[in-house]
């Protein structure tokens, strides 16, 4: 049976659910906000002060303020989808926007009438906020990862390692083994196998092979007698081999091994792990990288000529890395699987780019260390978070702490007094996180028209052209216009219907 709620049963609900969720996240906002502790069913507690992991977390036992968060939650979600960083942000604006919203529709104001208000003044600030950009310069991207991460010495590491691959899907987090954090650059063609026979490496970490023939195989491996012919003639020119299937039988491995052993051959095999559609665009990716042919082995059997040619290997328990060399072939390749990034799908994309990444520069680990496993999966969170405010500051940066919104909102406040109030919110939210008496430090830099800012860390005003506290223009709009897409939405919907049977189910 299904329930209605409308009226203003409805609105003390949605108002109840934005403080639950805004003002949960909004401490966290700033240098110094405050870290949140999570008890997820899934894993063990830990502790983050990133913004849309706690948004995310945020649960009631009442359904009709959990409908209500799904559509609230949506604001962060999609600002971190687009941008990666500014999800604490967005919901400090939602909370204001829909609370001074909601103040204008008691006075008697259309719903209707406010969203479309907001719609048009939303590009008379998009406007303002161009001129407030300008185009990045090394030691701001430094400035910027810093201020993310929430830590200069973490912030130089993250630019140092980006600035090298110059591509956020060529970057890989993982955590360290040790309290030190650092990252490598792995060059080549990296893919994951099963696990390679331990008589492969008579005690050593990795193989390293160089001029290496490559055979790739379509499919399973199941006679030795379908290679057979590769075989004698790898013997018979003193080569070493590669053979690359999805299965081998275990009885061929057997023999390749006594062949290798008896006839001083170097044979090696590895298989890689079924991924479907994916395992043949590895294929495919390799095929172009060694200048080999994948092989169908139902249909054929492999010729020398069907071999590509690896110049340097290297092969470890769980994985192989090929070196690259580009070419004119290599490079009209690259060319079309960049223009296959388009109308994919986050899953593809991400592939895709990954797959990018390992042909053009290589990729980039990042080992995010720290003393406890909680200290490392917090930090891994602002490492995401400034590799992903690094990316969107390539389409130009402003003022940062909530300066250049709050610069905006002296601007149109004859326009638009509701919104110029609300834009002043995270600077003063800001502030207040860090125990700072907001108003007086507001009205100080209006007195300095806007061109100072305070840095919290220093506890002094600083002139706005020597600060190192900068956003991302890119995070800065989109955190404004999905707060003002969902407060729209909640400020004019007027009834809920749920299930009644979920209710009677809870109060029980």
């Amino acid at each position: 049976m299904k329930k209605v709620i409308s009226g203003k049963e409805l609105k003390e609900k949605m108002k109840e659910t934005i403080l639950l969720l805004c003002d949960t996240v909004s401490n966290t906002l700033g240098p110094i906000g405050n870290n949140v502790l999570i008890n997820n069913s899934t894993m063990s507690p830990f502790i983050t002060n990133d913004g849309v992991t706690i948004a995310e977390n945020i649960e009631s036992e009442d359904s009709v303020i959990n409908t209500i968060l799904e559509i609230a939650k949506e604001a962060s979600l999609k600002t971190n989808e687009v941008v990666g960083d500014g999800t604490t942000t967005t919901l400090v604006l939602l909370k204001h926007f829909y609370l001074e919203g909601l103040k204008e529709i008691e006075k008697g104001k259309n719903g209707i009438t406010l969203k479309k208000e907001w719609e048009k003044n939303r590009q008379i600030i998009k406007e303002l906020l161009l001129k407030e950009t300008k185009k990045p310069k090394d030691k701001d991207y430094i400035s910027i990862a810093s201020n993310s991460a929430n830590d200069k010495e973490l912030g130089k590491i993250i630019w140092n390692a980006y600035k090298i691959v110059k591509e956020k899907s060529s970057i890989r987090i993982e955590e360290s083994k040790n309290e030190k954090t650092f990252f490598e650059i792995k060059k080549g063609y990296e893919i994951e196998i099963n696990s390679v026979p331990d008589f492969f490496f008579a005690k050593k970490e990795e193989i390293n092979l160089q001029n290496v023939k490559l055979l790739l195989i379509k499919n399973d491996l199941l006679s030795l007698e379908q290679i057979s012919e590769i075989i004698n003639e790898t013997l018979n020119r003193s080569q070493t081999l590669l053979i690359l299937a999805e299965n081998i039988e275990e009885e061929i491995k057997q023999t390749l091994y006594f062949i290798n052993k008896k006839e001083k051959g170097n044979i090696y095999f590895i298989e890689i792990p079924d991924y479907a559609s994916r395992k043949m665009d590895i294929l495919s990716d390799l095929e172009i990288l060694t200048d080999a042919k994948i092989v169908d082995i139902e249909l054929l059997k492999p010729e020398w000529e069907n071999l590509g040619t690896i110049k340097d290997l290297k092969i470890k328990k769980t994985r192989a890395i090929f070196s690259v060399e580009t070419n004119k072939e290599i490079k009209e390749y690259i060319k079309l699987l960049k223009t296959g990034l388009v109308n994919k799908d986050d899953y593809e994309r991400e592939f895709i780019e990954e797959r990018l990444a390992k042909i053009q520069k290589g990729i980039c680990i990042i080992s995010v260390g720290g003393i406890t496993k909680t200290e490392k999966r917090e930090k891994i969170a602002r490492v995401e978070d400034a590799i992903n405010a690094i990316e969107m500051s390539k389409k130009g940066i402003v003022i940062g702490e909530g300066l250049t919104y709050f610069k905006i909102a002296e601007k149109i406040k004859k326009i638009d007094p509701l919104i110029a109030k609300v834009l002043e919110k995270p600077l003063q939210t800001i502030l207040e996180n860090a125990g700072f008496l907001s108003q007086q430090i507001m009205e100080e830099i209006k007195k300095e028209n806007f061109e100072v800012i305070y840095n919290i860390e220093k506890q002094t005003l600083e002139k706005i052209e020597e600060t190192k506290i900068i956003d991302p223009k890119e995070v800065v709009s989109y955190a404004l216009e999905n707060a003002l897409s969902i407060a729209s939405m909640l400020l004019t919907t007027n009834s809920l219907v749920i299930n009644d049977t979920i209710e009677k189910n809870e109060e029980i």
